[in-house]
């Protein structure tokens, strides 16, 4: 005989604990990721072609990943939350590499490396820690008061099947109908409405017999604590959204056996949380770069010293059906000081307009196309990308 008291608990309390609510939540979070964020930290590996379409006829392969990404790939238990939460160095130190392709006979030119690390990241689904989580949780469990009916339900239940009032194929029926609800709603893969509807047409036979009566004040409290956990899902991901990230990395790239350019870079994100653009949300961008470059005249390695100050805001312009990002535009005035190897009739300063259009082709592949203008000099640069992102999230099956 199965259990039905078990099951019957499990309806509504199986949402109810740290490991459901973190798994629900970082597929909600991963859905709606943006390109801009990933841009700055990757989340597993992330890989990308990179094309000067304007400018230059060059092209650059890159792939990018976290320690925790590399460890994922080779231990998969680092995956599960209590194993992610313990991850938060690897977590946050990325690691690149990249080549250096010439177009006109496909040789490799060059290479690059890059190492980063988020000072603060509070982008990270792992700054709601266990105890915060119980806190909120504990407080959801007060709210479902009306887990006791549920016992007494499965108590009449289960009395009913044994003096005979419930056959076997309405037993089935009646459990069967409870264990899909359940499944349904631990993976989010139905609306809470229509999950109850289902439930409640399933049950229907059963709520209007004089032999035996379902409660029908059940299906409200399912659907309210449905509505509950999504709404707590909810806020998390939203406070997550709005959160700041900051990185300090260096990247180096070797060219035609010589140095071409050694930079380090302070870059900062921060959501705006403005909640009447919650689901396109703004996101402002402070960057901090020294790069010490080649000088293409004398050819001489790293003769040329350059500091770059960029500020800019990320728009999410347009969603899809499922929430995620589609378009996002991210524009920014950047400006050049040239500190050291200043060319003839070069200024030591320049100040660029830079703007980003990113199309999100499909949930992982992002087309981001850049555009620079220097407005005194008339120089426009453009760069065009495909991105392909793999997002640290739970399997559906195991949300």
């Amino acid at each position: 005989m199965i259990l039905l008291n078990a099951l019957l608990c499990s309806t509504l309390k199986a949402q109810i604990n740290e490991t459901k609510l973190l798994k629900r939540t970082d597929t909600l979070r991963s859905a709606e990721l943006t390109s801009f964020k990933t841009n700055q930290l990757a989340e597993v590996l992330q890989a990308s072609i990179n094309n000067g379409i304007i400018s230059s006829t060059n092209s650059n392969l890159n792939v990018k990943t976290t320690i925790y990404g590399i460890r994922k790939i080779l231990d998969s238990s680092v995956q599960v939350d209590t194993n992610y939460r313990n991850q938060t160095f690897n977590r946050n130190f990325e690691v690149g590499l990249g080549l250096n392709i010439t177009s006109s006979n496909s040789s490799i030119s060059g290479f690059s490396t890059s190492l980063k690390y988020a000072i603060i990241n509070n982008r990270d689904l792992s700054i709601y820690t266990s105890k915060k989580l119980k806190s909120k949780i504990s407080d959801l469990d007060m709210r479902i008061y009306s887990l006791v009916k549920m016992d007494t339900l499965a108590e009449v239940i289960e009395k009913a099947h044994r003096e005979g009032k419930l056959n076997n194929q309405d037993y089935t029926v009646i459990t069967d109908a409870l264990r899909n609800f359940t499944n349904s709603q631990s993976d989010g893969s139905v609306s809470p409405q229509k999950a109850t509807a289902t439930l409640k047409s399933a049950l229907l036979p059963f709520i209007s017999s004089e032999k035996f009566y379902i409660d029908t004040a059940f299906f409200s409290y399912a659907l309210v604590q449905r509505v509950i956990f999504d709404s707590l899902s909810n806020a998390i991901v939203q406070q997550i959204k709005k959160g700041s990230l900051l990185t300090l990395s260096f990247n180096s790239n070797y060219q035609n056996k010589s140095w071409d350019s050694l930079t380090y870079k302070l870059e900062y994100i921060k959501g705006l949380g403005w909640q009447k653009d919650s689901s396109k949300p703004w996101d402002i961008y402070v960057g901090a770069f020294y790069s010490m470059k080649q000088d293409t005249i004398s050819k001489q390695a790293l003769k040329r010293e350059v500091i770059t100050g960029k500020l800019g805001l990320n728009k999410v312009l347009a969603t899809k059906s499922d929430g995620s990002s589609f378009l996002e535009v991210l524009g920014a005035a950047e400006y050049d000081y040239i500190s050291k190897g200043l060319y003839p009739s070069e200024k030591t300063s320049t100040l660029v307009a830079d703007f980003t259009f990113t199309i999100r082709l499909a949930k992982s592949i992002f087309l981001p196309f850049e555009l620079k203008y220097d407005p005194k000099n008339g120089n426009l640069f453009g760069f065009l990308s495909v991105k392909w992102d793999f997002l640290r999230t739970s399997d559906k099956n195991n949300k």
